[in-house]
């Protein structure tokens, strides 16, 4: 299994006197996943180090919250077809904000708790398979059943409405290159079917909308040692991966009247090393950490006779992540 590293491009919330980013999640399609269908249940947890979030900027100086955001995921997977097929389904909460959360820039941010967010399911199929490789293709849907939200400021209302679905097709290969080493890749798309939220300043209406991600995910794996048949750790498996999302969002507009999902090119670059045991021939504990590995910026944008700084890292979402995953296989 590919463990993941993934936070998606943050949402920011502008305003005359300041601003507010916040994390956003996703349901990544090579975290937790394999190019092979399995039959299993499985949960994830996630904890990020210094998320950037809650940002307050005003012109003449920039404050910045870093906060650390958990996360869990809950899910299952059937196969199909003689095993050629598969379905899943996920079920992610993660700390945000509460529903209709109040904003003011340069004096609070909003309250948050654990809250789900958007439902995930999806199907796989095996395109082609040999002795020692296999192609798979697949899609993954997201649902909006997290929790929208306001924020409220001088110049109008931020409404971030949750009713637009994200569908992700993907492509993803596994190749034993040797008895004991392996490689897995990812290569998904994710689009959005329309604007997510609106901005209503002076009874007009601005369009939220999430940028489209390309995602390019890569997985070297090793088996330190196998005892199959065996009761107890039945195997164990050291792993190192890249993970690359590129978005290329439009620029944000400095000054009043500003939604968007920090926009402008992002390129998050991640490395994610764990090892997994196997347990009984049929679970799977895995720990592992990820680190960015670049840490570009916004530009600055200016506007309405003000300029605004962005200083929230543009490539760079947190500053590690400890990832612990429990798969139980059926068979």
């Amino acid at each position: 299994m590919m463990i993941g590293d993934s936070l998606g491009v943050p949402l920011q919330l502008a305003f005359d006197d300041g601003d507010v980013v916040i994390p956003n999640y996703y349901a990544k399609v090579a975290d937790n996943n394999s190019a092979i269908p399995q039959d299993r249940v499985f949960l994830t947890y996630r904890f990020f180090n210094d998320v950037r979030t809650f940002q307050s900027v005003n012109m003449s100086s920039a404050s910045n919250e870093v906060r650390d955001l958990s996360l869990i995921e809950l899910g299952m997977e059937k196969t199909f077809h003689d095993g050629l097929i598969s379905a899943d389904l996920i079920l992610p909460f993660m700390n945000s904000p509460v529903e209709d959360a109040v904003f003011w820039p340069g004096q609070t941010t909003p309250q948050q708790d654990m809250q789900l967010q958007d439902l995930a399911f999806g199907l796989k199929g095996i395109l082609l398979s040999s002795g020692k490789s296999t192609l798979t293709s697949g899609f993954r849907v997201e649902a909006p059943t997290g929790q929208r939200f306001s924020a409220f400021g001088d110049e109008g209302t931020e409404i971030v409405d949750n009713d637009v679905w994200a569908v992700t097709p993907y492509l993803a290969y596994l190749n034993e290159l040797n008895h004991d080493t392996f490689f897995q890749s990812f290569i998904a798309y994710r689009m959005q079917t329309g604007g997510n939220g609106d901005r209503r300043p002076f009874a007009t209406t601005e369009e939220v909308r999430e940028p489209a991600y390309l995602n390019l995910d890569a997985q070297l794996g090793r088996w330190l040692f196998r005892n199959n048949g065996g009761r107890g750790i039945t195997g164990m498996q050291a792993l190192i991966e890249l993970h690359y999302t590129t978005t290329d969002a439009p620029e944000p507009r400095g000054g009043a009247n500003l939604t968007t999902f920090n926009g402008g090119s992002r390129d998050y670059l991640n490395l994610t090393t764990g090892l997994t045991t196997l347990i009984n021939n049929n679970l799977t504990v895995t720990t592992a950490m990820s680190f960015p590995l670049r840490n570009g910026s916004n530009p600055s944008n200016s506007g309405d006779g003000a300029t605004f700084d962005h200083p929230s890292p543009s490539d760079r979402n947190y500053d590690w992540e400890f990832l612990l995953q429990v798969n139980y296989f059926f068979n």
